[in-house]
């Protein structure tokens, strides 16, 4: 077995990734070369790379692979290949705001760095280990394991299967302002090299304080009952669940714009086989 390498490592070249496939851990020590985009998209796809630091330097990763394919090609028409790259590999696993994040800031990073494709992708992975070092070098003095039972404690106090609209807007105060202190006050021990289960417990925490603010904007939005979302403001007399199909007949999709910063997009509700109908539970 070699040293341990760091979970996911782009080659010098920047033409393979080198991962730990963390589907056999504990018991075996796998490492596996991806040479492609797909290849990374389906380790991301079937858990062969998670915990949210890992993922994120994957998603990078690919785009750092792909861009060696464009060094010939003009800066706006490399770019347009690697947002289409950076679309595939998002919705490798689209619940990852970290990957996701990863994808946009490298997109960014492409955008304002000079130089051929080498000099972007290393500039793109560069971009999404500085949040690894973030993490690292904040050595706080409050656990992981702390600020995940008080980001809990508010989702089921305030946002769990019977909300309110005060409650979620409590809420929407008390995230942030834990986000905040997480970013200047968490302790995450270890390093980068190696399997750091801390920091992939670290990484997960900073992505579910940002899902859980979308959580509770999308609860105070919605101002209706319906299925497991229960706004005690919207019940019948006889505390039946009441919609309001006028006004929320759609699929809300929220666009992450930034930390604490959502664009809603809404995907209309046609139904031309069923009509719409209010179920009673009694």
């Amino acid at each position: 077995m070699t040293d341990p390498l760091v979970p996911v490592m782009l080659a010098a070249d920047a033409r393979s990734v080198r991962i730990i496939d963390q589907r056999a851990l504990p018991s075996t020590y796998v490492e596996r070369d991806l040479h492609s985009v797909d290849d990374v998209i389906d380790a991301i796809h079937t858990l062969a790379v998670r915990g949210a630091p890992a993922i994120g330097i994957a998603g990078a990763a690919a785009l750092a692979i792909a861009a060696q394919d464009y060094v010939a090609l003009d800066a706006r028409a490399a770019q347009l290949n690697l947002i289409a790259v950076g679309a595939r590999v998002a919705a490798a696993r689209p619940t990852a705001v970290n990957l996701r994040w990863a994808v946009e800031r490298v997109l960014a990073r492409v955008a304002r760095t000079p130089g051929n494709g080498a000099a972007i992708a290393q500039a793109a992975v560069a971009e999404v280990q500085s949040r690894v070092s973030r993490l690292l070098n904040v050595k706080g003095k409050r656990t992981v394991a702390s600020f995940h039972r008080e980001l809990g404690a508010i989702m089921w106090d305030k946002c769990g299967m019977a909300r309110d609209a005060a409650g979620l807007r409590e809420a929407l105060q008390k995230i942030p302002a834990l986000r905040e202190e997480f970013w200047s006050n968490v302790n995450v021990p270890g390093s980068a090299e190696g399997v750091n289960t801390a920091l992939d417990v670290a990484g997960r925490v900073a992505d579910f304080l940002e899902l859980a603010e979308l959580m509770c904007t999308d609860a105070l939005h919605r101002e209706e009952s319906c299925g497991g979302h229960f706004r005690t403001e919207h019940q019948t007399s006889d505390g039946e669940a009441e919609r309001h199909d006028a006004d929320f007949a759609y699929a809300a999709a929220w666009e992450w714009l930034g930390s604490g910063k959502w664009q809603l997009h809404k995907d209309p509700l046609t139904f031309e086989n069923v009509q719409l109908a209010t179920r009673s539970y009694k």
